[in-house]
């Protein structure tokens, strides 16, 4: 599996990312990532937020995406919460109270009628495992390299008070929202995406679905992040335009070691938290 060109490498208490349009190339501990997002009818941004981050200490690496309800036009203020967010919980895997919050902050929207799904993940490079919890998103699509076979990661949980949880951010302030782990192998990927991939429709007239994008993205090729996103895109919307914000984030696990850092680089992880609180 070929690395890609010219990524931008995220450092320690960096976060990346927004509701802009994107086609970016990311390298970030454990993983090659590809992130394009293109916002609905070719506005510069849109209603898909994405953002990319690693802790103080290299170690842990967070990705999340979310899509509000709609076509975007009140995306901006929700970006700042999920990165103000991000900020907070940047040196913990644990998603729970991170859903939580966001959740919470959404409520000035659910008064408006709007919602969000958003898929949060959290990786430490020193278990190898990947935490998700999913607020009423897509489900994920995992590849295992070992057995060479894709499918949708759909993890059954449950919550033991009875109440209902991981439904989309703003509808019930009550939700309990509950996370799950994977372990990961070198050469394992896992996408992400927006509704909108799974809304194109097939030769029949259907939306593709989960199974039909399972079925799509089973024979592309596995060189690198950047090529199997474009291939995808291109597959997904050869003949038709998204009906709506479309975002991909594809992970390569490559399972590297997070840098160490020497007492200046440490220094500056520290300034960059600093000068950076929100």
């Amino acid at each position: 599996m070929s690395r890609q060109s010219n990524p931008h490498e995220i450092t320690c208490m960096e976060i990346w990312g927004g509701n802009a349009r994107a086609k970016r190339a990311i390298g970030i501990t454990g993983f090659d990532v590809w992130v394009s997002s293109n916002p609905y009818q070719n506005m510069p941004d849109g209603g898909d937020i994405y953002y990319i981050s690693s802790c103080g200490a290299g170690k842990i690496s967070r990705f999340s995406l979310a899509d509000i309800s709609g076509h975007g036009t009140s995306a901006s203020y929700f970006a700042k919460c999920l990165r103000k967010l991000m900020r907070k919980y940047i040196n913990t895997t644990d998603q729970t109270r991170f859903a939580q919050k966001l959740n919470d902050d959404f409520s000035v929207f659910a008064r408006k009628g709007m919602f969000a799904t958003a898929l949060l993940t959290a990786y430490d490079a020193e278990t190898d495992k990947l935490k998700i919890c999913n607020a009423g998103h897509p489900k994920p699509l995992l590849y295992r390299k070992q057995n060479n076979t894709w499918w949708i990661l759909d993890e059954a949980l449950e919550d033991c008070s009875g109440q209902v949880i991981n439904i989309p951010l703003g509808i019930n302030g009550e939700t309990n929202y509950l996370q799950y782990e994977i372990s990961l192998m070198p050469g394992d990927i896992m996408v992400m995406y927006t509704d909108a991939a799974m809304e194109v429709l097939d030769k029949t007239g259907s939306p593709l679905g989960e199974t039909g994008l399972l079925a799509l993205v089973e024979d592309i090729p596995k060189d690198d992040p950047q090529h199997f996103g474009e291939a995808l895109h291109a597959r997904l919307f050869y003949k038709q335009s998204p009906g709506d914000d479309v975002t991909l984030i594809v992970l390569f696990h490559n399972a590297s070691n997070p840098p160490r850092q020497n007492l200046y680089q440490r220094l500056q992880s520290v300034w960059r938290m600093v000068v950076t609180q929100d």
